[in-house]
């Protein structure tokens, strides 16, 4: 958005880490990002090990305290974009307050699931639906189709291509092994997470010369997985612990293939749109991942541009593995449509779809 002429402000909350977390850099340069813009952190008397409602009571503060500002400013209309319910029912009480000065844009990624939810989607200004499938389900529950629009999430393609380098150079620069098959696993990690399970579980199975490697996750959850580890005697598989999101990329490029397999039981599921899809896909590498018909508004339905797994099945997932790592043809082919597929899914095409959408939201206010 910053580069197609708006004028953004981001806003985040400080909280205290855990002495055990790394520090992060600035925002901006955490994620590579070129184009500068304000960026206000706001300390809040919270840890992050406190309660979430702790958490929670003190981002809406700041974020009512924040949009008053942001609104009282210039006359111009403020564009107040949330993708988080209770500072959104601030921002609309906002706007009653400032009228034509403030509007509310949502950013939907599940359903409403009360009806202080569906109040808010009702009175947004737009909706922002993370995915076809939530943008249907929210036009079939009620909400007029001209105030929704459905765009998956991105990547930085060209910031990619500046830093893409070839695998055996990425490992070099990580110390990973040269002359291994490497599955790599990038983003959340936490104890007891089925699709962290589902993948060791997968690992036990792949023959030597295999290793995967999951990278991200607080060091406390880290930890109890390696200590897991150890004590099953499995040896091919590493846990990094957090990694810095713009190193992360050097573990995607690193890889023999990359892998996304959610487990059922999960509401979300139906409306995914997970950035480390985009990102693997622009990292031109091939993608194993569940078979969510969400995933498939991506991917393609026919001839689909990833291996597509049953979910809840690690032996099936291991055997996907196995194969695809056999068959560097078809690697090669996947990685390939991957990246020229990916070219439509960039956060430039992705801004410039909701500030389209915005401002046509705004002209019909008027």
């Amino acid at each position: 958005m910053q580069r197609l002429g708006v004028d953004v402000e981001l806003v985040t909350i400080g909280i205290t880490l855990l002495d055990v977390e790394k520090r992060g850099e600035h925002p901006l340069d955490l994620y590579r990002i070129r184009d500068r813009f304000p960026v206000r952190t706001i300390r809040i008397p919270a840890r992050q090990d406190s309660p979430g409602w702790w958490v929670a009571l003190n981002r809406l503060w700041v974020d009512i305290i924040e949009s008053f500002r942001a609104t009282g400013r210039n006359s111009a209309t403020a564009v107040l974009y949330t993708k988080n319910y209770s500072p959104a029912l601030a921002f609309l009480a906002l706007r009653a307050i400032r009228g034509r000065r403030a509007s509310v844009f949502f950013e939907a990624h599940m359903p409403p699931r009360s009806p202080l939810q569906r109040y808010v989607l009702r009175n947004a200004n737009g909706v922002i639906a993370n995915s076809g499938a939530l943008a249907g389900d929210l036009v079939a529950g009620g909400l007029p189709a001209d105030r929704v629009i459905a765009t998956h999430q991105g990547v930085d393609l060209d910031l990619v291509d500046e830093f893409r380098v070839p695998a055996r150079e990425a490992r070099i620069r990580l110390g990973l092994p040269p002359d291994r098959q490497l599955v790599i696993y990038t983003g959340k990690i936490h104890w007891g997470y089925r699709e962290v399970d589902y993948l060791i579980e997968a690992a036990r199975k792949l023959p030597d010369g295999i290793e995967m490697i999951m990278v991200g996750g607080r060091e406390d959850h880290n930890i109890r997985y390696r200590e897991f580890l150890a004590a099953e005697g499995i040896t091919n598989v590493t846990f990094t612990g957090f990694i810095a999101p713009n190193l992360v990329q050097y573990y995607q490029f690193a890889a023999d293939v990359l892998l996304l397999y959610y487990p059922s039981g999960i509401a979300l599921n139906r409306y995914r749109s997970p950035g480390k899809l985009f990102e693997y896909m622009a990292a031109g590498r091939p993608v194993i991942a569940a078979d969510l018909p969400v995933l498939r508004e991506v991917l393609g339905d026919d001839d689909p541009i990833a291996v597509l797994v049953p979910q809840d099945s690690p032996d099936l997932l291991a055997n996907a593995i196995i194969n695809l790592l056999a068959d560097p043809r078809k690697r090669e082919d996947l990685a390939a449509r991957g990246l020229k597929r990916v070219a439509d899914f960039t956060w430039m095409e992705r801004g410039k779809k909701i500030m389209s959408f915005i401002e046509r939201r705004l002209a019909a206010r008027k």
